[in-house]
């Protein structure tokens, strides 16, 4: 645990601190306003799978007492804070008016932020559609205590009565009423007082921020976000409604027993789900975890239509091991892209990932323009573009099925790699005639037919233990996959790219056990979040049954490249 001071742009230091060791680096911002960071169970809970770095916002806890206590200072502190931290892009976690902040902070700046966790907030409407709802609940959860809070807030109070009236008021938020008030002196310990000037002025500031060009900007925002409410929380959840509508990657888990602190009443649930949501960060679309959520425990309520076998969903937890384990593309592949390639052209790489392809071209065309749904898959692809000293990449975020929406100039070739089988074939190929210059080309790049292709000794020992654990039938996200029936031949010889070649290079390569075991986690059938906490499990039976196979523990893979290139006539 490491704590440091922030100092932000306007010159007031704010105390942040860094917990966990997960591989997702993640900003916390609590709620309040006014208050200090409380947020500490919460990173515990998520120390296994986040980097956490709580922060106390302006004015508060063991930050600098200073103003102005405005919305647009404090996404401003939060663009602070991220920056100090290193992190091109972070997973923001905000509670209550912190979701607030975390989405306006999102909606400004959304190329630093990988995913966004929206707990318990109060959604974009005006706050007058639900704040006597709110109220009514929460003197009916006071009780007695109602009394006493009244006569607290008539008077002049001392230090020790400002604290009484602290854990009276948090008290409402605890579903357990016995241990509400012990639960309370828990959450605001250390105790460092509440600044109620930045509670009163933010308060009447954010109440009144909904409107439509508001909702606009959510409509907008390609960020994904899970959005995550306890179904006894005094605030209405249907406040947060025309958020969930709104936002057009958004996932909502309702956490039965839980009200307004759901990590406390139910951390299991709670973790599980955010956990499963933080995987992998960067996705754009969600719906492909969406079983994993609700085996949490959870109700999952999806906002706008997403698609529930896209890849970007069936490889958000195999990313690392995809990009360590498989062996991509054989090097004769590019050489005959070079030699097909005009020089001085433009590329255009859909599905580009981290840039396995759009990397090896960009020595050789003018302009590549790599397109991928997923924001970490391109911020990677930049990252080795950097490292590799290689220019010329255009990375775009961006869907096959919105390819003539993305304003592309013409290009003089299309590269698919292990993608196409996705997509809506048929549509694709018919929209590329809109963006493919004459004499162009689209190639198609894949490990060629699962039926078709060189097989391994250990590939059926590993499918007889993926079996016990998974089903007999091919996974695939939520459901299970067929490799489409009609080879993407005959779809290419029905668009107007129909004249059409295919050729296939193999080649053979030595592998470990533990490679052979990693490999397994980079397939949308076995991801780590298909196995969940039986990943280990399966990981020991596979070590077990290749021990068994071959005591030297040395293999093979037999990797066949397939490369459809298809021109017009």
């Amino acid at each position: 645990m490491t704590t440091s001071m922030v100092k932000t742009t306007d010159g007031a230091v704010l105390w942040t601190q860094r917990s966990g060791t997960g591989h997702v680096p993640a900003v916390l911002c609590h709620g309040g306003p006014g208050w200090w960071d409380y947020l500490g169970g919460l990173a515990d809970l998520l120390a296994d799978h986040v980097s956490a770095h709580r922060w106390d916002q302006r004015g508060c806890g063991r930050s600098e007492r200073t103003g102005p206590y405005t919305v647009a200072q404090h996404v401003s502190d939060l663009d602070d804070v991220i920056t100090h931290h290193r992190h091109p892009q972070v997973a923001l976690i905000g509670h209550s008016w912190g979701a607030l902040l975390a989405l306006l902070y999102t909606l400004r700046r959304p190329h630093r932020v990988s995913s966004l966790v929206y707990i318990s907030g109060n959604g974009i409407d005006d706050a007058d559609t639900w704040r006597a709802e709110y109220k009514a609940r929460y003197q009916a959860a006071l009780g007695p205590l109602a009394d006493r809070l009244a006569e607290l807030r008539d008077k002049i109070r001392t230090p020790a009565e400002e604290r009484e009236m602290a854990v009276i008021d948090w008290s409402a938020e605890f579903t357990d009423r016995r241990r509400a008030q012990h639960l309370a002196q828990d959450l605001i310990t250390p105790w460092f007082g509440v600044n109620r000037v930045a509670n009163a002025t933010l308060r009447h500031e954010y109440d009144h921020l909904g409107t439509p060009a508001l909702r606009a900007d959510c409509a907008r925002l390609q960020v994904p976000v899970l959005i995550v409410d306890g179904a006894l929380d005094i605030r209405p959840r249907r406040a947060v409604d025309s958020l969930a509508v709104s936002l057009p990657n958004a996932q909502r888990v309702t956490l039965d027993q839980a009200g307004h602190l759901p990590w406390i009443k139910d951390p299991k649930g709670f973790t599980r789900a955010v956990a499963t949501f933080l995987a992998a960060p960067n996705w754009c679309r969600l719906a492909g975890r969406a079983a994993e959520i609700r085996a949490a425990g959870s109700q999952l309520l999806h906002a706008g239509p997403m698609s529930s076998s896209s890849p970007e969903d069936l490889f958000a937890s195999a990313a690392p091991f995809y990009a360590r384990y498989r062996a991509g593309y054989d090097p004769r592949f590019y050489e005959y892209l070079a030699a097909r390639l005009r020089p001085g052209g433009t590329v255009l790489d859909l599905g580009a990932g981290t840039g396995e392809i759009a990397l090896r071209l960009a020595p050789l065309a003018a302009k590549v323009i790599a397109v991928d749904p997923e924001a970490g898959m391109l911020n990677e692809g930049r990252r080795l573009a950097a490292q590799q000293g290689l220019t010329g990449i255009d990375w775009r975020l961006g869907a096959a099925s919105d390819l003539l929406s993305m304003d592309l100039p013409l290009v003089d070739a299309v590269t698919i790699g292990k993608a196409f089988h996705w997509i809506d074939r048929a549509r694709v190929a018919a929209d590329l005639d809109q963006v493919v210059s004459p004499g162009g080309l689209v190639v198609i790049v894949s490990d060629g037919h699962p039926d078709a292709r060189p097989h391994d000794v250990w590939e059926p020992v590993i499918a007889e233990v993926r079996t016990r654990y998974l089903g007999p039938q091919r996974r695939a996200g939520t459901g299970t996959y067929e490799h489409p029936a009609e080879g993407h031949e005959d779809i290419l010889t029905r668009s107007p790219f129909s004249q059409v070649e295919t050729l296939r290079w193999d080649r053979v390569i030595p592998r470990a056990a533990a490679e052979i075991i990693g490999l397994q986690f980079s397939f949308s059938f076995s991801t780590p979040a298909l196995f969940g906490d039986q990943r280990d499990a399966f990981e020991q039976d596979v070590t077990a049954a290749l021990a068994e196979l071959r005591p030297d523990g040395q293999f093979e893979e037999h990797v066949r490249t397939e490369a459809v290139i298809a021109t017009r006539p």
